[in-house]
């Protein structure tokens, strides 16, 4: 996570999942099957915009949200793995 700011992090069946920013302010997601190792994975911007605020991650059934703020509003945005995301679904 070296230079990178996390903006959350939530617990999933399969170990945990992170959302933060790299110094460039593109969005990054970290998976972790033990909290110590982590891979990271770019997010589109036309998903999670460098200019979108992520406040908090939660873990709700088998999928993690994030909510947070875009400029039309709020935000929300999902994912069943941590990787790949979507926006409002």
């Amino acid at each position: 996570f070296e230079a990178m700011t996390v903006h959350g992090v939530a617990a999933t069946d399969d170990g945990f999942v992170a959302l933060g920013r790299g110094p460039d302010l593109r969005v990054y997601a970290w998976t972790s099957a033990d909290g110590t190792s982590w891979t990271r994975e770019e997010i589109p911007a036309d998903v999670i915009a460098p200019d979108d605020e992520i406040n908090e991650l939660a873990t709700v059934g088998d999928r993690v949200l994030a909510v947070g703020i875009t400029a039309g509003g709020g935000g929300v945005w999902s994912s069943e793995d941590g990787r790949t995301w979507t926006v409002g679904s």
